[in-house]
């Protein structure tokens, strides 16, 4: 524990530090600090992370000749894989691989706003983000590649975000989800012409929420149809989600609606918000799933980092626009940096991230 909670001192301390200066060359040298800290630790680590000793297993398996048909489907990660197990130490490149994938295209996008909400950025990598990709290694490289291809597509750059959004479908296939997602709500919210529909949004949230268990059933019988899908639909990943105190539960779902009211107070670009709104609204859906069911409590994080680590863009325009706006938006970038690095110790914990082991130390 003292080496993640290490870890995480020296880069929001980096990350604070950072705001204090005003060329952009040295913002960029401390942000790649950050980076080359947070990137040297994920590179070099061994059997730690809930899904480490099955990714080994796949890599095996895949090289083996006997995963058959299963992981063709992506076949970027196939292809990855299969050139990997022709090298000594392959796995282990292979983990390096994932790893600068899961955290470089963050750090190009904090770079591409890096005067707005670094701070709050770093501490969602470090306490939060971070850890989880220990265990969700291909997930966490697709959803990292797919907010870079979501911030090139609403900046205008349709086939470069195009790209970043479909590569890591290749990778981890959980990504379609959010790429067809995103690319229905781009196209719906450009022939909607009322901009505040807050209410609307909120009774759909109240309805589709109330309706999770209905929604999940379909989706259970549908992929049951489907073998690959079937594949994720285990008994493992069907079991009931231990809640626990329920507490974690509220703060998300306060924050979300925090992060609602905030978002549609904003003069920001109205695709931005409408786009945004409908993502919260998608990220509730599934959240509300995935407290009854371990299968969308993976699928949650799909839709709620490229939700998450979009505020501070919008934050921007907050601070010269709306004054309540403004406190509203501080209150949410502080309370969530603590919130991350008060459950640093317990999110470790959870994903088996303990003790750390590395083949850099003895």
């Amino acid at each position: 524990m003292v080496i993640y909670i290490t870890i995480a001192s020296i880069c929001i301390a980096l990350s604070l530090l950072l705001e204090r200066f005003h060329r952009t060359k040295t913002k960029i040298f401390l942000l790649f600090c950050i980076f080359l800290l947070l990137y040297i630790w994920s590179a070099t680590r061994i059997n730690i992370g809930t899904d480490y000793i099955g990714e080994k297993n796949n890599f095996s398996a895949i090289n083996g000749g006997w995963a058959g048909n299963l992981f063709k489907n992506e076949i970027l990660y196939y292809l990855l894989v299969v050139a990997l197990g022709k090298v000594s130490d392959g796995f282990r490149i292979y983990i390096a691989i994932m790893s600068f994938l899961a955290l470089f295209p963050l750090f190009v996008l904090i770079a591409k706003n890096i005067d707005y909400g670094v701070t709050y950025a770093v501490a969602l990598i470090t306490c939060n983000y971070y850890l989880i990709s220990f265990s969700l290694v291909r997930q966490f490289a697709g959803i990292s590649i797919s907010l870079l291809g979501t911030y090139y597509y609403l900046c205008g750059r349709k086939k470069t975000g195009l790209l970043f959004l479909i590569l890591p479908i290749f990778i981890h296939n959980s990504i379609l989800f959010y790429t067809i997602a995103f690319l229905i709500v781009c196209w719906a919210q450009r022939r909607m012409t009322d901009i505040r529909k807050s209410a609307y949004y909120l009774i759909y949230a109240v309805v589709l929420i109330a309706m999770s268990p209905l929604i999940f059933r379909l989706i259970v019988l549908v992929g049951n149809n489907i073998p690959y899908v079937r594949y994720y639909l285990s008994a493992v990943m069907l079991t009931k989600t231990e809640i626990g105190s329920g507490l974690g539960i509220i703060t998300r779902f306060l924050s979300y609606l925090l992060l609602f009211w905030i978002i549609n107070y904003s003069e920001y670009i109205s695709d931005y918000r409408r786009v945004t709104n409908t993502l919260l609204l998608l990220l509730c859906i599934v959240d509300a799933l995935s407290v009854q069911y371990n299968a969308f409590l993976r699928a949650r994080y799909v839709f709620y980092y490229p939700v998450m680590f979009y505020f501070p863009i919008y934050s921007r325009i907050n601070r010269t626009e709306n004054i309540h706006c403004v406190s509203l938006g501080n209150i949410f970038v502080i309370a969530m940096t603590v919130l991350n690095i008060v459950q640093l110790p317990s999110t470790a914990s959870m994903w088996g991230n303990l003790p750390y082991q590395s083949w850099l130390l003895p």
